[in-house]
């Protein structure tokens, strides 16, 4: 990515971090990406199953207690904006739609998803899609 786009830089220098970012992009693939998904085509659905829901819920909300711990001190998840913000953005987005938000008590995941809201790239990706102004 950095290759064809080399500004913002969206992977880390530091190989530290470099891996850390590879392991949340995979985090983010592994672990909310199903739950998301299950919630989407159930309340899609005729008849949402209220366990399906439930469990669905509580596995996201996992998720962000995890990141919570993650973020300790840092506005993004590896320190700098990068490819593991990214990954999280499109589902970060179309959580309220399924009736999801971060727990109340991961302040610093809220606070992320609040740095990712101000970023111009939020809006361009926005799901569903926002009126383009003119």
């Amino acid at each position: 990515m950095d290759a064809l786009y080399p500004e913002p830089p969206l992977v880390p220098a530091d190989p530290l971090r470099r891996a850390r970012m590879h392991a949340l992009d995979h985090y983010h693939d592994q672990a909310l990406t199903p739950p998301v998904r299950r919630l989407w085509d159930t309340l899609r659905g005729e008849h949402a199953d209220p366990d399906t829901v439930a469990a669905a819920r509580a596995e996201v909300a996992a998720v962000f207690y995890h990141l919570d711990t993650n973020l300790a001190g840092a506005p993004y998840l590896v320190g700098g904006f990068s490819i593991a913000d990214v990954a999280f953005m499109a589902r970060l987005q179309i959580l309220p739609l399924l009736g999801v938000d971060i727990p109340t008590d991961c302040a610093r995941a809220r606070a992320w998803k609040q740095h990712l809201r101000e970023r111009p790239t939020w809006t361009a990706t926005m799901y569903p899609p926002l009126p383009r102004p003119g």
